[in-house]
């Protein structure tokens, strides 16, 4: 059994806001993914968005309330469970736990300023409290790079599958060098798929890179 699955920060900044999110569905469109995990998908993403990819259940929709904050996921395969689980933190973040008879998938978007490393290490203790199937897979935007101190906080059961596959390799999904929509001056790794499991295995993980975004996404394929 195969799985591909894709994380990816929509960014939810109004510049060619609707042509992005087009250029995301085309481009899922051609991965041919089985689970897309988004972060910032504000309403003003999602109404451009979700038409153009009616053939993935979403666990929200545009009449959802504002809770998701910004995180939703969308499956071929309809989600068993669905559990939107608040965070530790100023900014309203939360967990997404969707879990099918295979997997359980976690999505975060963790608190972002340089400062709040105290409040991601809480909101990360709260996560992994929550996420405790035989087969998860945590994926987001972590708000802290692969290079930060913030690391030791995670778990070594859950594996982060870019340097497990690609060591050496810095894989940054923020880099001003080759993203134009990225502003300023950048090279870091926020985003992240960290596998835990007996069953599954990763057999590739990429950037996925369909210049929308200020983040590049990953795309990896699960399988066993």
């Amino acid at each position: 059994m195969l799985l591909r699955i894709i994380t990816q920060n929509l960014w939810f900044d109004s510049h060619r806001r609707e042509a992005r999110m087009q250029a995301h569905a085309a481009h899922w469109q051609q991965l041919q993914p089985d689970i897309i995990a988004i972060q910032e998908a504000t309403l003003a993403c999602l109404r451009p968005l979700l038409p153009l990819i009616s053939n993935f259940h979403s666990t929200v929709t545009l009449e959802s309330s504002a809770q998701w904050q910004g995180i939703a996921v969308l499956s071929r395969q309809k989600p068993d469970q669905v559990d939107m689980l608040p965070l530790p933190g100023e900014m309203g973040r939360r967990l997404l736990r969707v879990r099918w008879e295979n997997l359980e998938l976690g999505v975060v978007h963790l608190e972002s300023t340089a400062s709040a490393g105290p409040t991601r290490a809480a909101q990360l203790s709260q996560v992994f409290s929550q996420l405790q199937g035989p087969d998860t897979l945590l994926v987001g935007d972590f708000n802290f790079c692969s290079t930060s101190p913030e690391n030791a906080r995670l778990p070594a059961a859950f594996v982060d599958l870019w340097p497990a596959l690609h060591p050496g390799t810095p894989g940054w999904t923020l880099d001003s060098q080759t993203n134009p929509l990225l502003r300023g001056s950048k090279q870091a790794r926020y985003d992240r798929m960290l596998l835990k499991s007996k069953n599954w295995r990763c057999r590739s993980i990429a950037l996925s890179q369909s210049n929308s975004s200020d983040h590049f996404g990953l795309v990896a394929e699960l399988e066993k």
